[in-house]
Order: structure tokens, then C-alpha cells, then sequence
């Protein structure tokens, strides 16, 4: 799974994990059961959410900035139009990585930025139909549109 993916199946199951707490019509027991259930799976999330930050990090500083730059914007650009044609987060990322010389980049945790880049989730280029599902489709928000649009004027005038 990709890291909003896990971001996302954390969020359910916390909100999973609230309902199971709050829930009068069952047993203590059943409830600590359900509890312990849901927190060893919560724990397995939370690990590979660490276990990708550890495996995903980059030594700065080594790098052509204006090399990691132009790689940015093609794969913004390339990104965004495969999501505006259909295609599914599972069949661009690996698109991407054999057709794109990385200079060394997270392509992972950029597209990651792309969706929501400060946060925000309303203020991303794209969104998923359900993030919790591995292989759900994208939407590209009025941002994302307006992008693809201004690169085509931008190539019409060169």
C-alpha cells in the first residue's frame, strides 16, 4: 500500500476503534476482544507507516537542483494527465519509474504532496474515490484541471 493509503486505513480503524468503545449493546468481553483485534492490526499500520519513512529517505544536498526541478514537472505534468485519462495510482507509479530518469527523488511522497500539499485536503491536484482501497480510481479537483490547461497555453506560446 502507498503511504496515504496507510495514512487512511489508520484513520478507519481509529474511527473503528471508537465505535467499538462506545457501543453499549455489547459485552465487555466481546468489546475487548473487538479491541484487540483492531490494535494489533493498528499496530501492523503504524509499522509499516515507520517502516516506510525509514526506507524512504534521502540525503539532501547531493543532488542538481534544477535537474530535481524539470523532474517535478514532467511528472506532475504526466501524472495529472494519466489520472485525467482514467488510470489508477497502481498503473502510473510504476509508468513513471521506468520512463522517467528519478534524479534521486521520493516519486512515492511527491505524488503524495501532489494530493494534498500542505495538508489540506480540499487543496491538492487530485483525490481518491476511497483512500483506504489500494487500487481506487483519481479525480483530478478544479486545480488539477486548471494545471493541465495552463501547460497546454504555456506550449501553445512556445
Amino acid at each position: 500500500m502507498y503511504y496515504d493509503q496507510l495514512l487512511a486505513l489508520k484513520r478507519d480503524l481509529d474511527i473503528l476503534m471508537m465505535q467499538v468503545i462506545n457501543d453499549y449493546s455489547t459485552t465487555q468481553e466481546e468489546k475487548v476482544e473487538k479491541l484487540a483485534l483492531i490494535s494489533k492490526e493498528k499496530s501492523l499500520v503504524e509499522e509499516k507507516i515507520n517502516n516506510y519513512h525509514m526506507s524512504h529517505s534521502r540525503v539532501s544536498g547531493t543532488l542538481d537542483q534544477e535537474q530535481i526541478k524539470t523532474y517535478k514537472k514532467q511528472i506532475k505534468h504526466e501524472f495529472l494527465t494519466q489520472a485525467r485519462n482514467g488510470y489508477s495510482l497502481s498503473e502510473i507509479l510504476p509508468f513513471l519509474e521506468e520512463n522517467y530518469q528519478n534524479p534521486g527523488i521520493n516519486l512515492e511522497k511527491y505524488v503524495t504532496r501532489l494530493r494534498h500539499p500542505f495538508k489540506y485536503f480540499d487543496d491538492g491536484y487530485f483525490v481518491y474515490e476511497d483512500p483506504s482501497l489500494e487500487d481506487s480510481q483519481l479525480f483530478l479537483t478544479s486545480k488539477g484541471v486548471r494545471y493541465l490547461e495552463n501547460e497546454a497555453n504555456v506550449s501553445l506560446k512556445k
